[in-house]
C-alpha cells in the first residue's frame, strides 16, 4: 500500500510540473519568435542600402559609415517604428527626399529592421531627435 502512495504522489508531482513547465517554455519561444518575425524588412538588404544612401549623412559603426551632417545612430534610442518614420517624414524639418525617390518602400522597411537591431544605444538622445 505505501509503495502505491509513492508512486501516485510521484506520479502527481511530475504532471504538475510538466503542466508548469511546458506553457512556461512555450510562452518563452512564442515571445521570441513573435518579437523576431513582426517587423517587416531584411536587415542584410537594409544594411546595403544603408551604406549605399543613409551612411553618407549618419554614422553607424556596423556599418562602417561616418557620416557627419545628420545624428549618429550609435548614440540614439532607434525603434523600427521610429526609423520608418524618420526615413519618411524626416526630423525636424530635415527630409532626405534625395532617398525616398530612390529607395522602394521595402527598402524603408529594411533599413529601418536594419538600424533598430544595429543601433549601439550609447546615449540618451530620444528617436524623435534624429534627422
Amino acid at each position: 500500500m505505501r509503495t502505491k502512495l509513492v508512486w501516485g504522489l510521484g506520479a502527481l508531482l511530475f504532471v504538475v510540473a510538466v503542466s508548469i513547465a511546458v506553457p512556461a517554455v512555450a510562452a518563452n519561444q512564442k515571445g521570441t519568435t513573435a518579437k523576431a518575425s513582426s517587423q517587416p524588412g531584411d536587415a542584410a538588404n537594409g544594411k546595403r542600402v544603408y551604406i549605399k544612401f543613409c551612411g553618407k549623412c549618419h554614422t553607424l559603426s556596423d556599418a562602417g559609415a561616418r557620416g557627419t551632417l545628420g545624428n549618429n545612430l550609435d548614440h540614439v534610442e532607434i525603434t523600427f517604428s521610429c526609423a520608418v518614420s524618420a526615413i519618411e517624414n524626416g526630423v525636424g524639418g530635415i527630409q532626405a527626399e534625395y532617398v525616398l525617390r530612390n529607395v522602394t518602400f521595402s527598402q524603408v522597411y529594411d533599413v529601418a529592421k536594419y538600424v533598430s537591431s544595429v543601433s549601439k544605444r550609447i546615449g540618451n538622445t530620444p528617436c524623435t531627435s534624429i534627422g
